[in-house]
């Protein structure tokens, strides 16, 4: 089906034609899912409309709609009665205009985090430290989204809308559940290590996580009560949790897909398990079933950006220096999008991942350091050192 889908403020009206559609040409659907971000609203709205497994529409909704996503988490929801959510919650709120953000901002102590109310990754973000600066990056983010509207994942097809959120300060993590009839299947944490300087993006990353037991074990309550009260019960899931000053774990956002970029094949090389296979397993109302999940070996990686790497990533002998480091079972390099999709200043998204694998992951570390310095990859280097 060829269609126009890119106003994403008529995904109802969308979603009904697409099921005319199949249905006048008598087609039979099992299931329905995406991988895209900006999709995940008329994914679940097709999939409801055609009863198929999936999920729920309003929950996906939230999942996309930060401030929606903070009301969700704090108020009761009809038919939900299990475990309170609400200290998890980051308070987050709408932003729909300067007015809007002054009423908001004097609610909450800087540092704040300000971004697009429906993107995804870390585009868009900043950090504002204090009542003039938030409102120069207001108008700053304004400006930009008019330029940046037609880059994909950035949620603007929905609503050219902000969120002005508290700053979590506190050791980062990525976990991608799967989810079946609301029983947990399995889920996968990796920590995640910020840049240095400007706004907090995600630089390094390793897995599986280092945490102790106890705190995974905190981690997979918040993430999974989370998706159960927005009502994300069958699925591939991407969350971002940080603990906080009181070592309490906080949802900063909840993705209503499967993690991107080199989350896929990272959890396939360490843990035999496909995501894309499963979230299609889910779709078709198939219950995904896995052996004992331990990992094995290690990954670590980093980020590659335009701004910062292009003399890396245009290299012509890019791909044998790589090899001149490691074999091909031990060095992972992954295009993410082409130079004309990765957009500017804050609205930049990564080139693309390098990583390395290794027995343990601080010989993962070990092997990225040597790799980034080989390749010049002098600013993630110097975070590896920090580790």
């Amino acid at each position: 089906i060829h269609f126009n889908m890119r106003n994403h403020a008529k995904d109802a009206d969308h979603a009904l034609v697409i099921t005319q559609i199949l249905h006048k040409r008598n087609h039979v659907v099992h299931g329905c899912c995406t991988f895209e971000d900006d999709l995940s609203v008329l994914a679940a709205m097709v999939a409801e409309m055609l009863h198929l497994t999936g999920p729920d529409v309003q929950g996906i909704m939230g999942a996309k709609q930060k401030g929606l996503f903070y009301d969700m988490m704090i108020r009761d929801v009809e038919g939900y009665d299990e475990v309170d959510v609400t200290p998890f919650a980051v308070p987050s709120f709408s932003i729909r205009n300067e007015q809007n953000l002054t009423h908001y901002m004097k609610m909450m102590a800087f540092p704040l985090i300000l971004k697009l109310e429906h993107g995804s990754g870390s585009a868009g973000i900043v950090m504002v430290e204090s009542e003039e600066n938030c409102l120069q990056a207001y108008r700053d983010l304004v400006w930009q989204t008019e330029r940046h509207k037609k880059q994909g994942g950035s949620g603007l097809g929905f609503a050219d809308t902000y969120v002005l959120m508290e700053y979590v300060p506190g050791s980062e993590h990525g976990v991608d559940l799967i989810i079946f009839r609301g029983e947990l299947v399995a889920i996968f944490i990796r920590d995640r290590f910020m840049t240095v300087d400007g706004p907090p993006k995600e630089s390094i990353c390793v897995m599986p996580s280092q945490l102790s037991y106890d705190k995974q074990q905190e981690i997979i309550f918040a993430a999974y009560w989370t998706c159960r009260k927005l009502g994300l019960d069958d699925g591939v899931f991407n969350v971002d949790i940080r603990f906080d000053k009181y070592d309490v774990p906080k949802i900063l956002e909840v993705n209503g897909r499967m993690g991107g970029g080199y989350i896929r094949e990272w959890i396939y090389n360490l843990y035999n398990i496909d995501l894309v296979v499963s979230l299609f397993q889910v779709s078709l109302g198939i219950w995904p079933r896995f052996g004992y999940l331990a990992p094995c070996g290690a990954m670590a990686g980093t980020f590659l950006t335009n701004t910062s790497h292009s003399s890396v990533l245009d290299d012509e002998n890019l791909s044998n220096n790589l090899m001149s480091v490691y074999d091909n079972d031990t060095v992972f390099f992954q295009a993410l999008r082409n130079i004309t999709n990765c957009g500017q200043g804050d609205f930049e998204k990564p080139r693309a991942t390098l990583a390395v694998r290794g027995e343990s992951v601080h010989h993962a570390i070990d092997l990225l350091k040597n790799c980034c310095r080989i390749l010049n990859v002098n600013d993630s280097f110097y975070v590896l050192n920090a580790l």
